[in-house]
């Protein structure tokens, strides 16, 4: 308790002196009495509260933990691969890769609309379709 408040002995002294004068002998023993008992209600104030403080620190490092052990269990309790030893052959060899399918064949290109087509049309596919994209029925109007 010499510590206390950061004051030295000598400091409790003339504390005590300058009590003793202005309180008097009389006073002095009970007001004494009540300065302890505010004391020992203060620290158990300060240490609750250092106590707390703590707990409520130390309440996400649990929380982190048992989440990680929450998680953790699957990896745990799942079943561990079979260790083979390196002179010991392998069981069953590893499967082929499977081979990657053909790339599908590109569309032949169409005939050019000035070149003949197979079917010995020389305006090509599009020779029957009526002008400027015009529907049958325009195209016979505009011939008559």
């Amino acid at each position: 308790m010499l510590g206390f408040l950061n004051v030295g002995p000598g400091e409790i002294v003339v504390i005590l002196v300058i009590a003793l004068i202005v309180l008097g002998p009389s006073r002095l023993p009970a007001t004494a009495r009540t300065l302890g008992r505010f004391l020992a209600k203060t620290r158990q104030v300060v240490n609750r509260f250092q106590q707390e403080m703590q707990a409520a620190a130390d309440l996400p490092l649990e929380i982190v933990a048992r989440e990680r052990a929450r998680l953790d269990e699957p990896i745990r309790s799942a079943p561990k691969p079979a260790v083979t030893r390196p002179d010991e052959p392998a069981a069953e060899p590893p499967e082929p890769a499977a081979e990657p399918p053909e790339p599908a064949a590109e569309p032949p290109e169409p005939p050019k609309p000035d070149e003949p087509s197979d079917d010995g049309d020389p305006g090509g596919p599009a020779s029957d379709a009526p002008p400027n994209g015009s529907p049958p029925e325009t195209r016979a109007r505009n011939t008559q």
